[in-house]
Formats: structure tokens, sequence, C-alpha cells
């Protein structure tokens, strides 16, 4: 199959499994409705409008078999540069644009995400941190 030279075994094995959990056995495909939950499962953090896109690229249909979420999978990681997402997303917290996040900052992003930090491992990363500084 194509997407074997294209992805590696273990990412594919991993996609048939993530599949599998959102399959309907007697059609062997998944509703698009889970398209964004089955990618962010596989790693991946597309944002609604790219889901809208692909769920449109789909269109007419409302489910998709293993070779479209191949192929999809394939597709979104060529595009997929964590540099640059992760600069948009500390875009995201610079709201003076000055290029730096205060500790206090990032203190309040820690404890606010979905599964928080607490105040051990945040000081445990401020100490790897200021070691780490020249």
């Amino acid at each position: 199959m194509i997407e074997q030279d294209i992805l590696k075994a273990d990412q594919i094995a991993k996609i048939r499994s993530i599949f599998s959990l959102y399959c309907s056995d007697e059609e062997k495909e998944m509703p698009t409705k889970h398209l964004e939950e089955v990618l962010r499962l596989v790693g991946y953090n597309p944002s609604k409008e790219e889901i809208e896109d692909m769920i449109e690229d789909l269109s007419p249909k409302t489910s998709l078999g293993i070779n479209a979420l191949l192929y999809i999978v394939y597709h979104h990681s060529r595009n997929y540069d964590p540099y640059n997402e992760l600069l948009r997303a500390f875009r995201l917290f610079d709201k003076e644009e000055t290029g730096i996040l205060k500790v206090q900052q990032i203190r309040q992003i820690l404890k606010s995400i979905k599964q928080p930090f607490d105040d051990e491992q945040i000081k445990g990363y401020r100490s790897i941190i200021n070691n780490k500084r020249c």
C-alpha cells in the first residue's frame, strides 16, 4: 500500500487502532463528525477551519474509511510544523508582543490548562530553566 511508503508502520498501527474505536463494523467507516477528535488522538492539532476544509473535501459523504483517514493524516503531517505551531501558541499569550512571557503569565497558563500543573511541578520546571540559562 502507498501509505506504508509515506507513514511509518507504528504510525499506521496507531491510526488503525484509533480508527477502529470510531468505526462501525458493518460499514468499515467512521463518521466525519469524529475526525477532529481522531486527529487529536493521533497527535495533531488542526484548527476548526482545517477540519471544516477536510470535511468539505469529503462532501457529500458523512463518513470515511481507513484509507481516506490515512491520506488525511499524511497530508496534515506534511503541513504540520511544530515550531510554527508553538510560535503561534506563544503569540496568543504575548499580548504586548514583547517576545517575553512573565513567570506569572506562565504560571497562570499552566494552572488553567485541562490537566493543570501544581505548584511543585511549576517550581521544578522553573529550577530546570534557571539552571539552563547562559
